[in-house]
């Protein structure tokens, strides 16, 4: 009982404590919490980067509506999955394709659970994410963002919440637009609709500038303007009125659409314009530019922090190339600035100016006024061309005949009202002068200088000077070239003493009145690009800094000529685009306009001088193509062919006759040799290798001679070109149906300006006689173009000195690109956004099974791994066709959107490609490094979605590659990302790999005391940086090379009609280059293919072998080739001997592709003229030094053993070689005064030739003037791995095979690539928890006191109970 007691009284007093605490909880406050609460807050995930007036539009949303309305997560990249589930609308408004695909799969479950998706555009994000918007409500809200402004933002927000919740969950104001076009200044209190009503308020006193002052436009988007990010425009404007230039900053697109804001009375009283709002093509605002003349600078306003990007090597992200950089270059701007970038402040992303960088534009700006405002004839200019590798002879630039464009274009210079001097030298004298007066002098050659100081023409500039402008540079550019290159007093080039224990830098050139014509100075010495013990990234030397710094401040130039391809500004170490002020050509060039002359088929090269040197391009022509026809000797063997199979049924016998006789014109014409045949071999396989051969090489596009700039090419070249312009037009069934002979009739017509006679043959079926008509007409229309051009060439030139806008044109050969001509424009590329293109993407699947077919012809199986050279001329002419083979090589396929840009790749399963997957691995150029940025990141990833499918060879490699780099030492994180990396290049910011300095100068032979080797040891150590999503320019030892120890094929391609594989240095340093590194790491040569994409439907996979073959038969050797550059003179001479320096090349990296009949064709056509084309009396009237050239590299190759000639050829050689240098000068290149062992062969061959006493004294006193200290020593019989002079040709040595070796170190550690990190930014996120208010304080605090003493109250009570005695 009194247990029962006491449980009753604990039970009563725990009712009354609980009935206290319900009273006290039912107070006031906690009867309003009891009360229904707002809604909670609507989470919009928000995903753009026009974050700037978000906080604004947030502080307006509460004053209209109170706060806790919404929660906004905004972000700047991809968000993550958390951020994307999290949200009740998620929105994205203009965001990159690829941060969309990012986002997808969390996109599309965030729908299925009811979020509200919504995008702006919307075809974007539909493609990408896989399902269809609902377009009202899309409309609706992208309305708010169209209109602008804090009030707008802040009215799309109350718009989510009442989708969201119900529409009366809030007041929804309706959008308010904002001017889609205006005039913004920053002190006025609103836009201006039209130019005159803003200069009427600007000069009224508001700009503080005199009345006259220039004005200037800065375009740029109305979404700045609607955003209110002005801060950069504003920076931009005061920068401009501080130098005394008013401002017309307009909004507004497109641009052809302005004219209110940019014209009075329909002229623009603009003087330039500075430009944002170019980057979304419209044809219509080139027209308009050029209406006006108005010279448009291409501003770029960057999405990265000024740290990041000052950090990046690439300036620009590769994705952003097309939109930024590409589409204003095809509207005709031109000296992209990036002058802006996107900042945090006060928790949004806002634009601000790069002082330094709106100050350049400025500063540029105020150039190109000057040369509007400047009398012609007191404008000063700087005229630079080519003589790089130095020596004579070699004065030049890409297929234009430099000396004679010089005097044309001083000639018009003149002819414009240009101080030129009292009298203009003709051509032979300017090249008199120029080769003693404007050469550049390796360190090798210092009697050369000195005689050339001597003469007293050229400019001396006291150390003293430089030095004070030297100390002006900005600190990072000085400390770098300090730190390459040592003090100025230590330059090894173009560095002479003044007599007074001082010294001088030496500026070769001459002036004529106002024009200053010299050479670009020497980039840097060939020693210096294979020292090994330096970084492979060079800063120009002293020397080359002196020039540019006397050009501007001594000489005082206007403005900068560079005359043809190419010049080494552009080269120069820096980012790759969007340079930074303390970039090597922008602290060089300064704010000097720099007019470009380039060939209309330069490629890559090309929009690098526009990227990299603020180059306003003028194109030129290339020289015209014709087909190549047959020498007497092939004609007359495809003529024994066809005999032999006509007769093959008919008469057994004389078929066999036809066929013994067709052997032997082989064997004579040493075909077998070229092509690698066994003449022995049945005539069923002999007979098709060489009868397509003779057709290819009749049908090879051949150049006929070298452009001069203002000059037409001769009536026969233009009826030439005109038959090929007018085959090009049909396939080859169409071109064999119509006939050869006539099209060339319709040609012969056309230029002679009668009309053809299309009926006069054998009807046409109805539609190619249309296609006929069409392309007559077409052709008329080319030659109009064609003849239009020399005079558009000179007059462009003016045109850019006026300061005036230069119309745009697009890069090509004049065949595969008319819409090139006229010449005389500024260059621009295709659009890189839509590479590669459906059709390339089909050319290059036909390409793969090519390849396929082929290797498993020769080896019987399938090949595991191939690798490519990916140039980026080549890919802008394929549009991709190479990358489109190496996807489907790899099992990969391209993804387009409704624009027909490429945005991501597909994996193509194993089921469907019917075929195992081939591991592809990707060398570039240092152009497709930083121009195709974007198509790096595809291949990348190709390659990973192929790793990732499974079991394959790409995976397995992977592992390979993993396993090499380990035991080498590589840590194991930087292992795994290499050998996941398949795209290598050279380190950021270098474009040279020194190949082409070690073949030039004969290095590629193993010299004393060094391993063989180090010419594959020099491609392995430059091209040792891999470029991938992990990072951007990683090195470690053996990075390339553990890719390569597995390579099977290299492939290249050759898609312009113009050039080939012995006119350019790079095709035997890249593709040989590969070839050669893979045969040194895995022991044995790979197949080397060349793809000829020539000619639509007519591609062709053919063996490196062949192709040259084919190439020096076409040109090289053809009497038509050879005539067309005697035409040429000094130029065409000049080619000559840099065709044959480039076989050289092939001999060096590639000697199983050559034959030894290559050599020996060669001597007969350039030295014993089997042609009868009088070459002695060309080479000694024209350029006396090209021959020195050709004679030094037959006799080098001797010297080397990879090919012998005979005794007798050999001393013709010498003898030849003496006579020129004695009579002539030595022309000191680099394999004559760079190569003193050759001088010594040489000099040993013509005491054995008996040449005549006196005649060898002068040669050696000729050779110690010219390189004090170099010059050899007493001749010897012979040197180097030569074989006895009198060794017969009967059994040559075989060619020079490099064993494998290990790969070398590079010259620096680990490099760390920049790696692309996404960065979320995040506004007005819910606050956590801050603790309880204070009256939920203290009522908490009272339950739990009373909790606790009921507790202790208990717990006594139990206590007592047990303490009493149990009843008994």
């Amino acid at each position: 009982m009194a247990s029962a007691r006491r449980g009753s009284l604990w039970q009563r007093w725990l009712l009354l404590m609980l009935g206290l605490l319900c009273g006290c909880l039912a107070g006031p406050g906690h009867a309003r919490a009891a009360q229904p609460g707002p809604p909670a807050p609507v989470r919009v995930l928000l995903v753009t980067t026009n974050t700037h007036l978000l906080p604004a539009a947030e502080a307006r949303l509460r004053e209209l509506a109170g706060p806790g309305r919404v929660v906004l997560d905004a972000v700047t990249a991809a968000p993550d999955a958390a951020q994307v589930a999290a949200a009740d609308v998620i929105y994205a408004y203009f965001v990159p394709t690829a941060v969309l695909r990012q986002m997808a799969p969390a996109v599309r479950q965030a729908r299925q659970r009811g979020a509200l998706v919504l995008a702006a555009p919307a075809a974007s994000a539909e493609a990408a994410w896989g399902f269809g918007l609902d377009a009202a409500r899309n409309q609706a809200a992208e309305a708010y963002w169209s209109a602008g402004g804090a009030d707008n933002l802040a009215g799309w927000m109350a718009w989510l919440v009442a989708a969201v919740r119900g529409e009366q969950a809030m007041a929804v104001p309706p959008p308010r637009p904002l001017p889609a076009a205006g005039i913004y200044h920053p002190r006025a209190a609103q836009a201006f609709a039209t130019l005159k009503d803003y200069l009427a308020w600007y000069r009224a006193g508001a700009s503080g500038l005199p009345a006259g002052a220039p004005l200037v436009g800065i375009a740029f988007y109305a979404s700045n303007y609607r955003q209110q990010d002005l801060a950069h425009i504003d920076a931009l404007i005061a920068a401009l009125e501080r130098q005394g230039i008013g401002a017309v900053p307009v909004f507004g697109w497109p641009l052809s659409g302005l004219d209110a804001m940019l014209t009075v009375d329909g002229q623009s009283p603009l003087r330039a314009l500075l430009a944002l709002n170019l980057t979304i093509s419209r044809a219509e605002d080139k027209t308009w530019l050029e209406r006006h003349g108005l010279h448009a600078i291409n501003l770029i306003a960057t999405r990265d922090s000024q740290a990041g990007w000052r950090a990046d090597a690439r300036g620009i992200g590769g994705e952003r190339l097309a939109l930024l950089l590409n589409t204003p270059e095809r509207a005709g701007a031109s000296e992209p600035i990036l002058f802006a970038t996107l900042e945090d402040e006060h928790g949004a992303k806002a634009s601000r100016a790069v002082p330094e960088r709106a100050d350049a534009a400025v500063a540029r700006v105020r150039r190109w006024i000057a040369l509007q405002d400047k009398p012609a004839a007191d404008k000063r200019i700087a005229i630079l061309y080519y003589n790089n590798p130095p020596g004579r002879g070699n004065i030049g630039a890409s297929y234009l005949a430099t000396l004679p464009s010089l005097v044309q274009v001083m000639a018009r210079l003149r002819e414009a009202g240009y101080r030129t001097g009292a009298t203009l030298p003709d051509t032979a004298e300017l090249t008199a002068l120029l080769e003693r007066n404007g050469r550049n002098m390796e360190e090798w050659s210092p009697g050369e200088l000195a005689e050339m100081v001597s003469r007293g023409r050229v400019t001396l500039l006291p150390m003293a000077q430089y030095k004070r402008w030297f100390d002006a540079l900005p600190a990072a550019f000085r400390q770098s070239v300090v730190a390459a290159w040592g003090p100025p007093e230590r330059n090894p080039l173009m560095l002479v003493g003044d007599g007074h224990g001082g010294q001088d830098f030496v500026i070769p050139g001459l002036r004529f009145g106002n024009l200053f014509v010299g050479p670009q100075p020497l980039r840097s010495t060939f020693a210096r690009a294979m020292d090994s013990a330096h970084d492979t990234v060079t800063p120009p030397p002293h020397s080359y800094i002196a020039a540019y710094l006397w050009y501007r401040h001594a000489f005082g130039a206007d403005a900068m000529v560079h005359v043809g391809r190419h010049g080494t500004l552009e080269w120069l170490p820096g980012k790759q685009v969007g340079q930074s002020g303390d970039d090597s050509a922008e602290v060089l060039l300064g704010d000097l306009p720099n007019a470009y002359y380039y060939i209309q088929d330069g490629g890559g090269e090309a929009i690098q001088a526009k990227r990299r040197s603020a180059a306003v391009l003028v194109s030129h022509l290339t020289p015209l193509i014709a087909r190549a026809g047959w020498p007497d000797k092939l004609a007359k063997l495809d003529e024994v062919i066809e005999q032999q199979e006509a007769a093959a049924d008919s008469a057994p016998a004389l078929a066999d006759q036809y066929r013994l006789q067709a052997l032997a014109q082989i064997r004579a014409l040493g075909l077998d040799r070229q092509l690698g045949l066994d003449s022995g071999a049945p005539w069923e396989q002999v007979e098709p290798v060489i009868h397509r051969f003779l057709h290819k090489v009749e049908a090879e596009p051949v150049p006929l001679g070298i452009h001069t700039l203002g000059e037409l090419p001769p009536l026969d070249a233009q009826r030439q070109a005109l038959a090929t312009v007018l085959e090009s037009a049909f396939d080859a069934s169409e071109a064999r149906q119509i006939g050869k002979d006539v099209l060339s009739r319709w040609a012969g017509a056309l230029a002679e300006g009668r009309e053809p006679d299309s009926a006069a043959h054998a009807p046409l079926p109805p539609p190619l006689a249309e296609k006929v008509e069409t392309a007559l007409s077409s052709t008329r229309a080319w030659l109009a173009n064609l003849r239009e051009s020399p005079r558009r060439e000179l007059d462009g030139l003016v045109t850019v000195l006026s300061g005036r806008y230069l119309p745009s044109s697009p890069l090509g050969d004049p065949v595969r690109t008319p819409q090139g001509l006229p010449t005389g424009r500024n260059l621009h590329a295709f659009d890189g956004a839509l590479i590669p293109t459906p059709a390339a993407w089909q050319l290059g699947k036909q390409l793969a099974a090519q390849t396929l077919a082929r290797y498993r012809e020769e080896t019987g199986k399938a090949p595991e791994q191939v690798s490519m050279v990916l140039w980026y001329g080549e890919t802008e002419r394929h549009q991709g066709a190479m990358e489109s083979e190496a996807l489907y090589l790899m099992g990969v396929e391209p993804v387009w959107n409704a624009r027909g840009v490429v945005e991501d790749v597909r994996l193509i399963p194993d089921a469907e490609l019917g075929r195992p997957r081939v591991n592809v691995l990707f060398t570039i150029s240092g152009i497709y490094r930083d121009g195709f940025g974007d198509k790096v990141a595809l291949l990348d990833k190709a390659a990973r979605l192929a790793a990732a499918a499974g079991d394959n060879a790409i995976s397995r490699h992977d592992r390979e590659a993993q396993a090499t780099l380990l035991a080498a030492g590589v840590a194991p994180q930087l292992a795994a990302r290499l050998a996941r990396a398949r795209v290598f290049a050279a380190k950021p910011g270098n474009y040279s790999i020194g190949v082409q300095q070690m073949v030039e100068q004969s290095k590629d032979a193993a010299q004393a005391g060094e391993p063989p080797g180090a010419l594959a040891r020099q491609y392995l150590r430059y091209m040792n940086f891999a470029f991938s999503s992990e990072g951007w320019g990683e090195t470690a030892p053996q990075a390339l090379a553990s890719h390569l120890k597995s390579n099977q094929a290299v492939l290249f391609s050759r898609a312009s009609t113009l050039y080939g594989a012995l006119d350019n240095d790079d095709t035997y340093q890249y593709a040989g280059g590969l070839n050669m590194a893979t045969r040194a790491v895995s022991g044995q040569a790979p197949r080397f293919w060349l793809h000829n994409l020539r000619r639509a439907g007519e591609e062709q996979t053919v063996d490196a072998r062949t192709w040259l073959a084919t190439e020096l038969n076409a040109r090289n050797w053809n009497p038509r080739w050879i005539e067309g550059m005697q035409r040429s003179g000094y130029a065409g001479a000049r080619e000559m001997f840099k065709e044959i320096e480039h076989l050289y090349g092939f001999q060096a990296t590639s000697p199983e592709q050559m034959s030894g009949s290559f050599w020996q064709n060669t001597y007969d056509v350039y030295v014993a003229d089997k042609n009868g084309l009088g070459m002695d009396a060309f080479f000694a009237q024209n350029n006396p030094h090209a021959r020195q050239g050709i004679l030094a590299r037959l006799l080098e190759v001797d010297r080397q053993g990879s090919y012998r000639f005979t005794p007798a050829e050999r001393a013709d050689m010498a003898r030849r070689y003496v006579a020129s240098v004695n009579r002539d000068g030595l022309s000191c290149s680099a394999n004559s005064c760079g190569n003193p062992v050759l001088m010594q062969y040489i000099a040993g061959l013509g005491q054995q030739a008996r040449l005549p006493t006196d005649a060898l004294r002068e040669f050696s006193a000729r050779l110690a003037a010219a390189m004090p200290g170099r010059e050899p020593a007493a001749p010897a019989a012979a040197s180097g791995r030569a074989a006895p002079p009198d060794a017969s040709r009967a059994s040559p040595p075989p060619a020079r095979q490099a064993k494998p070796h290990p790969a070398p170190r590079p010259a620096t550690g680990q490099v760390t690539g920049q790696l692309l990190e996404s960065r979320v930014l995040k506004l007005a996120a819910p606050a956590p928890p801050g603790g309880l208010a204070p009256r939920e304080a203290l009522w908490t605090a009272a339950l739990m006191l009373l909790l606790v003493g009921a507790g202790a109250f208990a717990e006594w009570w139990r206590g007592r109970g047990r303490r009493q005695p149990a009843p008994r």
